[in-house]
C-alpha cells in the first residue's frame, strides 16, 4: 500500500492504518474463535532517509538523542525473500497498541519545513504488519497437535512528495534530503516501468530485472511491487493549475503502475497444506457416511482410518520437524550469539593489544626521550666544564696580569713617594734656609750702612731668593697633585682588588650553580627511569590481567553455551 500521509496515516478522521488494523483484529477474532488456530500479529516501522534504512521502534541506547539512528541491513532470503536484518518486531494485540507504537515513531522521524509544506516528510515511511498462524489439531487419543500454518505481510508504505527544488527554495541538508528523496522515486518508476513493460510482453521484455538494488526503497519493496502480493497505490494529486505538471506526472506515474500483473499465492508449508486436504477429505468421508450402504460406509471407515492415521502421522512428524526447526534455530541462535561474543572478545582482544602496543610505543618513546636526555646532560657538562675550564683560565690569566701591574704599580708608587718624601723634605730644608737668608739679608739691609753696589748686590740675592721661594712653592704644590694621583692610583688599585674578588665570587656562584644544575639533571634522569621502570610494570601487569580476563571470558562462555546446549538436549529429550 502507497500513498500520502493523512490516507496512510490518518488525519483527523480515520486513515487507512487505523482501518485496516481494526479489520485485522476483528478477523482475527472471529477466525480464533472457531478453536482450530491462532494468529499473532506484529508490527514494524523503518524509515528510508538519504538511502538509509532506520529502525524507528529500534530501543533507543541512554543518552541517545531523537535524532540518533538505529540502522538495519536489507538483505535477501531465497527462502523468506527480503527482509530487514536486526529490525525490531513487535507484538501488537490492539489499535491502541499500534497507535501508541506509530507515534513513538513518528517521534524519532525525519521531518522539516519548506516553503511548499510546513511539516514536509525529509524520508519514506513503511509500517510492515506481519501475520503468523499457529494450526492445532486432535487425535484419537486426544492429543492437540500444533502444525504449521500460514503467515502474511502487510507493507503500508507514506512515500515523500517529489519536489522541485526551485519551489521549495530548499539548500544545506535539506538540499541533499530533496536530491535522495526525488532518486529514490525516480528508482521506483524505472521499477515500474520494467514491470509493466513485462506484463505487457508477457515476460518478453528487453528488461533482464528491475532495478531492485538501486536504491533501498525499491529493494524493500520487491515482494510488494513483483512478486507474492497484492498491491494497491493512492496517487495524491493537487486541484491547483500551478501544480498542473506535477498533476499530471502523477497520474501518468499511476497509470504506468496500473499495467503490472501480479500474482498473489497463500504462504503455506507444503506439509501443513497436505495435513489441510486430509482433514477435508475426512470431513467430506464423514457426510457421505450417512448416506452411504453398509458395505460402502464399511469401506469409507477403513479409508477413513487410514486417512486418520496418515495425518497424524503426518501431524506427528510435522510436529517433530517443527520441534527440529526450533532446535536448529536455538542452535543458530546460540552459534550467532557465541559468535557475536567472539567477536566481541576478539575485538576486546584486540583494542587490548592495541593498547598495549601503544603502551608499548609510549615506554618505547620515554626510554629514547631517557637516552636523549642523558645525552643533552653530558654535552651540557661538557660544555659546562669546558666553559668553565676557559673562563678559569681566562681568569688566572687576567689575575696573574692584574696582580703583576698592581705589584709593578704598587714597587713604582712606593719609589715615587719615597722620591716626593726626600725631595719635599729637601726643598722644605731649602726653604727653611732661604728664609733664613731672607731674614739676614733684610736686617742687614735695615742695621748697616752699605753702599749703593752692595745694596743692589743684597737686592738682586733678595729676588733671587724670592724667585727659589716661588720655584719651590711651585714644586711643593706639584708635589700635592702628585700626592693626590697617588692617591687615586692607589684607589684604582684597590678598586681594581674589589674586582677581583666579586669575579672569585661570581666564579664561586657559577661553580655552585653548575653543581646544582646537575644534581637536578640527576634528579630528573632518576625519576624518568624509575617512571619508565613503573610504567614497564604496569604494561606487563594489564597484559596479564587482560589475558587472564580474556581466559575467563572464554570459559565463562564456553560453560554458558555448555549450559545452554544441556538445557536444550533436557527440553527435547523431556
Amino acid at each position: 500500500m502507497m500513498g500520502a500521509d493523512v490516507s496512510a496515516l490518518g488525519g483527523e478522521g480515520s486513515g487507512v492504518t487505523p482501518r485496516i488494523c481494526l479489520e485485522i483484529f476483528a478477523r482475527k477474532a472471529s477466525v480464533e474463535a472457531e478453536g482450530h488456530s491462532r494468529w499473532s500479529v506484529e508490527l514494524g516501522y523503518v524509515e528510508v532517509y538519504n538511502e538509509r534504512v532506520s529502525d524507528l521502534l529500534a530501543k533507543r541506547r541512554k543518552g541517545a538523542k531523537a535524532a540518533d539512528e538505529e540502522c538495519v541491513e536489507v538483505r535477501e532470503h531465497p527462502s523468506r525473500g527480503v527482509f530487514l536484518e536486526g529490525q525490531r518486531l513487535v507484538e501488537v494485540a490492539s489499535l491502541d497498541d499500534v497507535v501508541r507504537l506509530m507515534e513513538v515513531g513518528n517521534g524519532v522521524r525525519h521531518t522539516a519545513a519548506t516553503k511548499m509544506n510546513d511539516r514536509s516528510s525529509r524520508s519514506h515511511a513503511i509500517v510492515m504488519l506481519v501475520l503468523h498462524e499457529e494450526r492445532t489439531m486432535t487425535t484419537k487419543a486426544g492429543e492437540t497437535i500444533k502444525t504449521a500454518g500460514k503467515s502474511s505481510r502487510m507493507n503500508l508504505v507514506d512515500l515523500a512528495g517529489s519536489e522541485r527544488v526551485a519551489q521549495s527554495q530548499v539548500e544545506g541538508q535539506q538540499f541533499k534530503e530533496a536530491t535522495h528523496i526525488n532518486l529514490s522515486l525516480t528508482t521506483l518508476g524505472r521499477v515500474i516501468d520494467a514491470l509493466a513493460d513485462m506484463a505487457e510482453k508477457k515476460g518478453k521484455s528487453q528488461w533482464t530485472l528491475p532495478p531492485y538494488r538501486d536504491s533501498k526503497l525499491t529493494f524493500i519493496l520487491k515482494d510488494s511491487l513483483g512478486g507474492n502480493s497484492k498491491t494497491f497505490m493512492l496517487a495524491t494529486v493537487s486541484p491547483s493549475a500551478l501544480n498542473y505538471d506535477e498533476t499530471l506526472s502523477t497520474l501518468r506515474y499511476a497509470s504506468r503502475a496500473r499495467e503490472i500483473v501480479t500474482v498473489a499465492q497463500v504462504n503455506e508449508d507444503p506439509r501443513a497444506r497436505r495435513i489441510r486436504e486430509l482433514e477435508e477429505q475426512m470431513a467430506s468421508m464423514r457426510e457421505n457416511l450417512s448416506a452411504a450402504d453398509p458395505a460402502y460406509v464399511s469401506e469409507l471407515e477403513e479409508k477413513l482410518a487410514l486417512l486418520e492415521a496418515e495425518a497424524q502421522k503426518r501431524a506427528a512428524d510435522l510436529q517433530a520437524l517443527e520441534k527440529e526447526r526450533e532446535h536448529n534455530q536455538l542452535q543458530e541462535r546460540l552459534l550467532r550469539a557465541t559468535e557475536a561474543e567472539r567477536s566481541e572478545l576478539e575485538s576486546r582482544a584486540a583494542a587490548l593489544q592495541q593498547e598495549m602496543s601503544a603502551t608499548r610505543r609510549q615506554a618505547d618513546e620515554m626510554q629514547a626521550q631517557n637516552l636523549r636526555l642523558k645525552e643533552e646532560q653530558a654535552r651540557k657538562e661538557r660544555e659546562l666544564m669546558e666553559e668553565m675550564a676557559a673562563k678559569a683560565a681566562a681568569f688566572s690569566v687576567v689575575r696573574r696580569r692584574k696582580d703583576a701591574e698592581i705589584a709593578s704599580g704598587r714597587e713604582k708608587l712606593e719609589a715615587t713617594v719615597a722620591q716626593l718624601v726626600k725631595g719635599q723634605r729637601e726643598r722644605e730644608a731649602a726653604l727653611d734656609a732661604l728664609q733664613t737668608h731672607q731674614r739676614r739679608l733684610q736686617s742687614a739691609l735695615a742695621g748697616s750702612e752699605r753702599t749703593a753696589a752692595e745694596r743692589d748686590e743684597l737686592q738682586r740675592q733678595l729676588a733671587e731668593l724670592q724667585a727659589e721661594r716661588t720655584r719651590l712653592t711651585q714644586a711643593v704644590a706639584a708635589q700635592e697633585k702628585m700626592n693626590r694621583d697617588l692617591q687615586r692610583v692607589q684607589e684604582e688599585c684597590e678598586e681594581t682588588e674589589r674586582q677581583r674578588d666579586a669575579a672569585l665570587c661570581a666564579l664561586a656562584e657559577m661553580e655552585a650553580r653548575y653543581h646544582e644544575s646537575v644534581f637536578h639533571l640527576t634528579t630528573l634522569l632518576d625519576l624518568a627511569t624509575e617512571w619508565e621502570d613503573e610504567l614497564h610494570e604496569r604494561a606487563v601487569a594489564e597484559r596479564d590481567a587482560a589475558a587472564a580476563a580474556e581466559v575467563d571470558e572464554a570459559t565463562a562462555a564456553a560453560e554458558r553455551s555448555q549450559t545452554a546446549m544441556n538445557r536444550l538436549r533436557e527440553s527435547l529429550e523431556a
